[in-house]
């Protein structure tokens, strides 16, 4: 039996390392999220979770049955390692996604930023603004929001957006 075991939680263990290669190396992901879009699982499917819970399950009741502890303690060990295992992956996981970042920004993301204005923006005219936009600098191209002139160097706000153009205010 413990053979049997064994080789049922090597067999679960390489699964699972592939899986979780192939979902955190290469961004593949060859599992089911059953569940309701609102439940965070943590980045471990059933699939996933099934496995890691088989896995460290057989070990620790493979573990027990050579220790010739009884059944039920056997059992108990079995689904507390399961449980344990499939909880750290879960939390490995979340801590894993929480450390990404979301580089991609859009025009409505400039709204109430400060910035300078990098090229002169005429009363009737475009220019161009340098702002920060979720921790890097951009140039956009900007119009004047009261149709006032705004020398380079001026600081600026900008108030709103208009198609591809920043709308901006001087920032006093």
């Amino acid at each position: 039996m413990v053979d049997i075991l064994l080789n049922i939680a090597l067999g679960g263990a390489i699964i699972l390392a592939i899986l979780l290669g192939l979902s955190t190396l290469a961004g593949l992901d060859f599992d089911l999220d059953l569940g309701s879009p609102e439940v965070d699982t943590g980045g471990v499917g059933w699939v996933k979770g099934i496995l890691a819970f088989v896995t460290a399950g057989s070990f620790g009741a493979a573990y027990a049955l050579e220790r010739s502890f009884s059944t039920p303690v056997v059992v108990i060990i079995g689904l507390v390692a399961g449980f344990t295992l499939t909880w750290l992956m879960s939390w490995m996981l979340r801590f894993l996604l929480g450390q990404q970042e979301n580089t991609n920004w859009e025009m409505d993301d400039t709204l109430a930023t400060n910035g300078k204005v990098y090229l002169r923006i005429p009363p009737d005219g475009n220019g161009i603004v340098r702002v920060s936009v979720r921790g890097a600098s951009r140039e956009l191209k900007a119009r004047s929001f009261d149709q006032k002139e705004l020398p380079t160097g001026t600081d600026i706000r900008v108030v709103a957006v208009e198609g591809e153009f920043a709308l901006v205010v001087a920032d006093e």
